[in-house]
């Protein structure tokens, strides 16, 4: 692998992780309404389905990182 394939991948699994533990840990507080999981759920497969259509700047990202 190169430090771009790195440096890409690095910038991509950070975006998807940071949104992942953020939906989890608002899935894990008591209070929690059930339409408010199933949005925040909804908002995730979303946001992974939009990293699709921003390929550009992570690779830019990417780029400036490498």
């Amino acid at each position: 692998m190169t430090s771009l394939d790195i440096a890409f991948m690095t910038v991509l699994w950070n975006r998807i992780l940071e949104r992942f533990d953020k939906t989890s840990v608002k899935l894990q507080e008591k209070s929690l309404d059930l339409s408010v999981a199933v949005e925040l759920l909804k908002s995730l497969r979303e946001y992974i389905g939009s990293i699709r259509n921003n390929f550009n700047d992570i690779e830019k990202v990417a780029l400036s990182l490498s």
